[in-house]
């Protein structure tokens, strides 16, 4: 109501913003995101966020922007095309355009540099999984993977003293192998099925191996070896859909002692089709 001359703090704005992204989804008519960028749009007075100035961002506006950002990428679901999650996408690299500024000005202080790389990690995180859904969405899915590894590095290698650096969890490791599992069984190229499989088994040995050797917390889930076992499947390797079953029943469930990782009538299932397609 532009007729009162109350002023309505940052917090009340920011409490609307994160109603409409935990309403976000991709089964809502209600189009949340779009409420959200429209919102957040009148708060910054701006016909385009993406001009805004990193100056101008403080820690309130810091956290409008991840809100918007979470409520694109929950708005993806699993669509056609990575609209949303390209949306989410232009919000992150607003976060990480004040989180590079953080780093060369010297006088933000600890609480707030720490808020925005906490807020530029989720961010992170939250466009990782928004890719992992979306059918094309595997290189993209790969440069936000890499760039969330890389924020961890440069934090422990940088700010140990003065920064928390936020770990990366096993989400993100789970969501990087459900992109390229995606983009493999969606590929109608049987060349690019395969290539598009080996990226996913070659995160999923390696997830596995990190697991196993401690260096990541969180239980594996099922979901990422049946994800690549139906991407060999889909790409007529059946001995390739084996050695996930193998990598799942040793390598993780009896060394790394996760008990809970037992295959399912769906693993099964699928390494059992994908033998019988090839013969």
């Amino acid at each position: 109501d532009n007729s009162s001359n109350e002023v309505v703090s940052m917090d009340i704005y920011n409490m609307v913003l994160e109603a409409y992204a935990n309403c976000a989804n991709a089964r809502s008519n209600f189009r949340y995101a779009e409420r959200a960028e429209c919102l957040y749009q009148r708060i910054t007075n701006t016909n385009d966020s993406s001009n805004m100035e990193a100056d101008d961002v403080d820690d309130e506006s810091v956290s409008g922007i991840f809100q918007v950002l979470r409520a694109w990428a929950w708005q993806q679901g699993n669509r056609d095309n990575s609209k949303c999650a390209d949306k989410a996408n232009g919000y992150l690299r607003l976060l990480q355009r004040r989180h590079k500024h953080n780093n060369i000005n010297n006088n933000n202080n600890r609480k707030h540099a720490e808020t925005t790389l906490s807020f530029y990690a989720q961010g992170c995180d939250a466009v990782l999984e928004a890719y992992s859904k979306a059918i094309g969405g595997a290189t993209s899915a790969d440069t936000i993977y890499k760039e969330r590894l890389k924020l961890t590095s440069a934090a422990n290698d940088d700010n140990s003293d003065d920064i928390t650096s936020p770990t990366v969890p096993m989400e993100d490791y789970t969501n990087i192998i459900l992109a390229w599992a995606k983009d493999s069984t969606s590929n109608g190229i049987s060349d690019s099925r395969v290539e598009s499989a080996e990226k996913a088994m070659d995160y999923l040995e390696m997830m596995s191996e990190m697991f196993v050797n401690g260096i990541i917390t969180g239980d594996p889930e099922h979901i990422a070896y049946n994800s690549v076992i139906a991407a060999w499947n889909k790409a007529n390797q059946p001995h390739r859909a084996e050695q996930v079953l193998w990598l799942m029943e040793t390598k993780v469930r009896k060394e790394g002692a996760v008990q809970s990782l037992e295959p399912d009538v769906a693993t099964y299932n699928s390494v059992l089709d994908a033998f019988v397609k090839d013969n």
